[in-house]
């Protein structure tokens, strides 16, 4: 993650007689990387806490996906555009907030029309995760990268079909590599700190 810093000098300023002493302002925003970029995953992940970023909520052996603050509700089976259902949960938050590994894995990074950048995390036991509507991946990170519980894996944002909405994660559980279920319950149980 990049550190931007913006100050303004301090300057004096007569007016009508009077001394007019501007003080310096530094502004500081921390800005996420942009789509791709590379760098060593862990370094980010420290950079998320150092800032004041809270890092991930971690419960056993899965984390919750995003980054607080969050929220989301049930939307399995809403109808979408194109007669499909939704097949996941959106979960929102502002652009850049980071994404985390829900389960230790392999990557595979995506795109497309639909699902903007997106990724998909397989676990060693076959479930897979799949990651939608991000603002840039985790630098460093590529397909075939092994992530662990937790590590950061990218940030949120609104790509593909989600340009028009607020920013959020699409995200879908897959057990065993299978049709999607319902993920809410898992969101739900790790962002809570619980195991599902």
């Amino acid at each position: 993650m990049k550190l931007l810093l913006m100050a303004a000098a301090a300057g004096v300023l007569m007016a009508g007689g009077l001394l007019l002493i501007a003080p310096v302002v530094i502004l500081a925003a921390t800005v996420a990387p942009p789509s791709g970029a590379v760098g060593d995953t862990s370094d980010a992940l420290a950079a998320d806490r150092t800032a004041g970023g809270p890092g991930p909520v971690i419960a056993g052996d899965v984390a919750c996906p995003i980054g607080r603050p969050h929220h989301f509700t049930d939307t399995w089976g809403a109808p979408r555009s194109g007669g499909r259902a939704h097949q996941g949960v959106d979960i929102f938050a502002d652009t850049g907030v980071p994404l985390y590994a829900y389960r230790a894995g392999t990557v595979r990074l995506t795109s497309s029309r639909l699902g903007g950048i997106s990724l998909w995390i397989t676990s060693e036991g076959g479930d897979r995760y799949y990651y939608a509507h991000l603002s840039g991946y985790a630098p460093g990170l590529q397909t075939g990268s092994r992530v662990e519980v937790g590590d950061l894996v990218g940030f949120n944002g609104n790509t593909g079909n989600a340009r028009a909405t607020p920013p959020h994660l699409h995200w879908e559980v897959h057990p065993g590599g299978g049709p999607a279920v319902n993920p809410t319950p898992y969101a739900s149980a790790a962002c809570r700190g619980a195991t599902p």
